[in-house]
Order: structure tokens, then sequence, then C-alpha cells
């Protein structure tokens, strides 16, 4: 009976700060134990004084706010979420956890995010481990593979993070004519997005050239909605998800870069690529001049596709069909593939086309064995002026092409007519006052007029 005296009586005596002296007491036993001072009973008063001082204290608030902490268990249990462990019920029927499954390849999103560091860009610690543990879940629950990070595009309402990667074709579609399957053209890669890590993954539809050729007379911000109707003239087919997909195909082939001395030219077929045998990984230093940066995909050609479909011949006439396709590509030529960035064209008003900043430290450190070569601290940066938000980071030999903006091409003439100026009135002419220091006084002016008179 005494003890729980003592303990309830240890319980109900609480300090300034609301501490009790049983949790007092507790503290001060745990800290001798850690400690372990040579004479503990010289050093117990010490401790008592400095764990009052500097002891936390923790007051439970009479006036929680229900609303706020209702926010905070949703996010709290979207995080867990994110790093959920799979789990399997055992012979018990319980559920326990397992080891996960091996994933496919993923772009590191937080490495790469030190890359761009250097380009200005920066979506915070926090949301890169986010989107980490989104694409986990990605190519856990879609057939996706060889997946990276390709960027964000801004909308009115809501935004998009865009990941590229390869998918799987699902059923056919009656498609038109000209249309490039999945997996060949401008339908290459596969497209998802979403405009939070918490929420689910969408895969963009396969665009047809009809609706790229739309896209390339248009320009709209996008809203956030995949299935917004798009207004614009001339029509467009589609909704904002054939709208954004179109846009991002436009920006992929345009700007994705490479170092040279990695693929070579098709011998039979210039249009054609192909790995060089030997490649030759030029350095930081090197990189500094765009005429070693080269385009890596082809050019999107005017009909909308990556290469010409073969043309009808007339059955009336008698024309070979090489003749028809020399013709073709008379009106429609193919870009040069392999294009290093110095020859490309130039933005009206700009001069050029890229820009392009070498920042860091310069010199050269040899590597320690057993790698061999040379590496640097320095980074490469280019930026597009045709395409405002696209860069091209580069260290040694990593590099990575990746997107922020509103998905929009420079404006070099305006889309639709501007309504001319509204034509003004004319002002209200304002009210003349004498001039209050005149050269000559009123009455002088008077005297000379009256004289003036006289005379006559």
């Amino acid at each position: 009976m005494e003890v729980q005296e003592l303990r309830s009586l240890l319980q109900s005596s609480r300090g300034e700060k609301g501490k009790s002296l049983m949790d007092h007491l507790q503290d001060l036993f745990s800290q001798l134990i850690y400690d372990n001072p040579r004479n503990p009973i010289n050093s117990l008063e010490l401790l008592s004084q400095d764990i009052k001082k500097h002891g936390f204290s923790y007051q439970h608030s009479t006036n929680t706010n229900n609303a706020e902490f209702s926010d905070l268990l949703k996010w709290a249990t979207a995080e867990l979420k994110l790093i959920d462990r799979p789990k399997e019920e055992n012979e018990e029927g319980v559920l326990v956890e397992v080891a996960p499954e091996a994933l496919p390849a993923i772009s590191d999103i937080m490495e790469d995010r030190q890359l761009l560091t250097w380009a200005g860009i920066d979506l915070g610690e926090e949301e890169c481990w986010r989107l980490r543990q989104a694409l986990k879940k990605l190519v856990k629950e879609k057939p996706a593979k060889d997946i990276r990070f390709w960027g964000k595009i801004y909308g009115t309402e809501k935004d998009y993070y865009v990941v590229e990667g390869t998918g799987e074709a699902g059923e056919e579609e009656e498609r038109p004519p000209d249309f490039e399957k999945k997996g060949e053209g401008i339908n290459q890669f596969t497209y998802w997005v979403t405009d939070s890590a918490f929420n689910t993954w969408n895969e963009l539809p396969d665009i047809t050239p009809a609706q790229l050729k739309v896209a390339r007379k248009i320009r709209k911000l996008l809203t956030g909605n995949l299935n917004a109707p798009v207004v614009s003239n001339p029509y467009f087919p589609g909704k904002e998800k054939e709208l954004l997909r179109a846009q991002i195909a436009r920006i992929t082939y345009g700007t994705l870069l490479e170092p040279k001395g990695l693929h070579k030219l098709v011998e039979d077929n210039p249009n054609e690529i192909e790995n060089e045998e030997e490649p030759v990984y030029m350095t930081t230093n090197q990189l500094k001049d765009m005429a070693n940066w080269v385009h890596a995909l082809p050019c999107i050609l005017k009909c909308g596709r990556i290469i010409h479909m073969d043309p009808e011949v007339p059955d009336d006439t008698d024309i070979d069909i090489e003749i028809l396709k020399a013709r073709q590509i008379e009106q429609d030529p193919f870009e040069e593939r392999l294009k290093p960035l110095n020859k490309d064209a130039e933005v009206p008003g700009l001069g050029k086309g890229w820009v392009q900043r070498y920042l860091g430290d310069p010199q050269e450190y040899t590597e320690k064995a057993p790698k061999k070569g040379k590496y640097t601290f320095a980074v490469n940066v280019l930026r597009s002026l045709w395409w405002p938000g696209v860069v091209i980071v580069q260290q040694n030999e990593k590099w990575m092409h990746f997107y922020m903006g509103n998905g929009l091409k420079v404006e070099i003439e305006r889309v639709y007519p501007i309504c001319p100026p509204i034509v003004r009135e004319d002002p209200v002419d304002r009210q003349e006052f004498a001039e209050p220091y005149p050269e000559t006084k009123p009455e002088e002016q008077k005297e000379e007029k009256d004289d003036d008179v006289a005379e006559d």
C-alpha cells in the first residue's frame, strides 16, 4: 500500500513544465546508466539540474484543430502507401511482409536531381523521393519498361509529371492508313502521366499524323485534365490527352541529343543509324563544342511521320514507283541523321538555336584503380531556344534530357490575328490662363494701344 501511495505521489507532483517527479526520476536514472560516471552520488545533483533546465516535456494541446489533424492523417496515409511492402497470408492466415520482387531498370531521380541543380531546376528532395517511389509502383502495376522521368508540363489547373518508356501493344483499333503503330515512328515511346506522385499513372494514347500536323498549327495551353476538349482553329481531332501526347513527341524528336561518336550511319541507308563498334566517349571539356553534340532521333516529316508511306501507283499509268518515291522525298525531304547541333536552324531575332554553359571545376583528375581514364567535376548545360524548358545536362559519361515548361514552342509568328487597338477620343482642350509673370504690365500694354489709335 505504501508503494502505491508513493507512486501516486510521485506522479501527481509536477513542475513548471508539467513534468511529473516520476518522469524526472526515470530520466535521471536513465542518464546515469547511459553515462556510467565514476562517482554517481556527486553527479546526481548536476544531472538533475541539467535535465530540469534542458529536458523536453511535451504538453498536449487542448486546442486541437480537427480539420488540420484530418488533413495530416490523409497525407500520412498517402505517404505510407508509397513505402508499403508486399504482404501475403501465411499458413495461419495472417498477413506478413515478404521480400519484394525484382524490378526492371528505373532511372534514379535522386541522382538526376543533382545534375539538374546545375541547370537551376530542383523539384525538391521530398518530391523527388515520392516520384521515385511512384515509378516503382508504376512498373509493378503497368507493363512499363526502360522508364525514365521525362519532365514536367505546366497546366492552367494541374501540372503533368511525364514518364517515358516502352509499353506493350494493346488491342488493335481501327486506325488511318498512315498511322505508325506502337513501338515505331512517332509512337516509338510510350508515355505515362500523373498530376501527383500519390495518384495513379495514366498511359497516353498513340497519336496519328493528322493530330500531330494540327498540333503544329495551334498554340493551346493545357489544363491538366486529360479528357478536356481542345477548342482551337483549325479543329484538333482529339482531346487534351492526344494534344499532350503530340507535344511530347514534338519536343522529344526535336531536342533529344547525344555526344558524337556513339552511333554511325548505315552504309546502305543514310536515314538509319547503328552502334559504333568501338564507341568514343568525349570528355566534358570536348563537349563544350556544340559540333560534338548530335540529334539522337530522326526529325518528324511534314506529313507527321518518321518515314514516308509507299505511294499508290494510279491504275491508268505505268509510272515507276521509285519515281513517285523520289517525288515524295523531294516535296518532304528527310533531315540529316546525326545532325550536329551547330547546324540547327536559328531562332529569328536570337541568332542561335541553342545556348551552352560550362560550369564547375574544369580540372581533370585521374580515376583510381581499377577504373581507368579521367573525370572532372565540371558540367555542360545546354538549353533549347526553340523549345523553352528543354535542358541537356552532361557530366563525364552521364547526360540527361529533361523538360520543364508549358509545352509550347517559341512563338515566331502569331497564330491568331490580333485586333487593332482601340481608337481613343481626342483629348479635351485645356483652359488657357494668363501668364502669371508677364514681361510687360497690362496697363503699359493698354497705354501703347491708345497712343497708336491717336496717331491714326
